[in-house]
């Protein structure tokens, strides 16, 4: 029974790292088809209008005459340019899904349980009654679907407008290695506010050092230079045409930054180098999660373009990378103490002179083999 419980717990150990590296790496590829298909999208459109354009630039090339372009007969030359088809085959990425999970293979009763006794002892002959189930294996072992996380996810700890804290996740938010995640929606909310991938964009960024998650040394504002107050780190967009620098600056430890009213990222413009800014006019580029005073305005999205989303943002949260909880490893169980078995020995029934009966001692006869002397 010892070793058919190894044999199980080692089955069911493989099967929960295996869910667990296909569940991680299942949601890390569909991170890639959905940026990968963004950036189809992208490329079509910039083919389409570059080719439009060479084809306009082709046939102003072909005019030899001054004042063609005033005649209409002319003009419709260019039509074409704008009707034709354009497709690139090349371009087109036909989506592959991940292949499906593989069915963990049956584990065997448990030994001593219901299942196990059916299974085990159903078989045995008429009217022998079997001895009672004893096994030294641990208890038996709780279902996948019920064990501790096994595998990083993203927290949700901040979203919409207003005032935030995020001191008290400090210390998870640095046992995921300080990375974060920033999603957002410009055109529609997302379909659920709970899950990162039904939100239009995605940018993700890893803080060096401790992570405190508190409040800016001051109010009063910043440069970017200072390191105290602004570390830069680099902005990698995982979903959507972000439309953001690939370098941004964020606080310190991920405190909070704009004047201590929001956190999140910002980059500067060429002609002023302080890192503490309300969006406006000036062409900062941010991502923050904050608050509005209509003096402050420290919640929305600048993008490179120069676009702003302030109160008419659909949705905006900040995510950390938490770690599963750490399974405690087995306490082993030593095999069972068993007693010795007693050594055979000659039992005397009978001596002298008389009658005798020994039927009495017929059963221990038998279990001695039959031998006498």
């Amino acid at each position: 029974k010892l070793q058919l419980a190894e044999v199980v717990e080692a089955s069911q150990a493989a099967c929960d790292v295996y869910t667990s590296a296909y569940n991680t790496t299942a949601r890390a590829y569909k991170v890639v088809q959905d940026n990968l298909a963004a950036r189809v999208t992208d490329r079509k459109g910039e083919w389409k209008h570059l080719k439009t354009v060479s084809c306009v630039l082709g046939k102003l090339a072909g005019l030899q005459a001054h004042g063609s372009l005033a005649e209409n007969s002319t003009v419709s030359r260019f039509q074409g340019c704008y009707t034709s088809d354009f497709t690139n085959q090349d371009l087109t990425i036909p989506v592959k899904p991940a292949p499906a999970r593989e069915a963990c293979p049956v584990m065997p009763a448990w030994p001593c349980t219901d299942s196990f006794i059916q299974e085990e002892y159903s078989k045995l002959p008429a009217n022998t009654v079997a001895a009672t189930c004893k096994s030294a294996c641990s208890a038996e072992p709780m279902p996948a679907s019920t064990l501790a996380p096994t595998q990083a996810s993203w927290k949700r700890v901040a979203t919409g407008l207003g005032e935030a804290d995020l001191s008290t996740y400090a210390q998870d938010m640095g046992a995921g290695g300080g990375q974060f995640m920033i999603t957002w929606s410009t055109s529609s909310a997302p379909s659920d506010a709970d899950d990162h991938s039904t939100y239009e964009f995605a940018a993700e960024f890893t803080v060096p050092g401790t992570i405190t998650a508190a409040g800016a040394p001051s109010s009063a504002g910043a440069k970017c230079s200072d390191g105290s107050y602004f570390v830069e780190v680099d902005v990698s967009c995982t979903r959507g045409a972000c439309n953001l620098p690939a370098k941004m600056y964020t606080g310190t430890g991920f405190n909070r930054i704009c004047y201590d009213k929001a956190y999140g990222l910002v980059s500067p413009s060429s002609t002023n180098n302080q890192c503490d800014w309300s969006i406006d006019t000036q062409p900062f580029k941010a991502l923050y999660v904050g608050s509005d005073d209509g003096n402050y305005h420290c919640y929305g999205y600048k993008s490179l373009s120069g676009n702003t989303w302030r109160n008419s943002l659909k949705a905006i949260s900040i995510w950390y990378m938490q770690n599963p909880t750490p399974t405690p490893a087995p306490t082993p169980v030593p095999p069972p103490t068993l007693a010795p078995a007693p050594a055979s020995s000659w039992a005397r029934v009978a001596t002298g002179l008389g009658e005798t009966d020994l039927s009495s001692n017929a059963r221990g006869m038998g279990a001695g083999g039959g031998q006498f002397m």
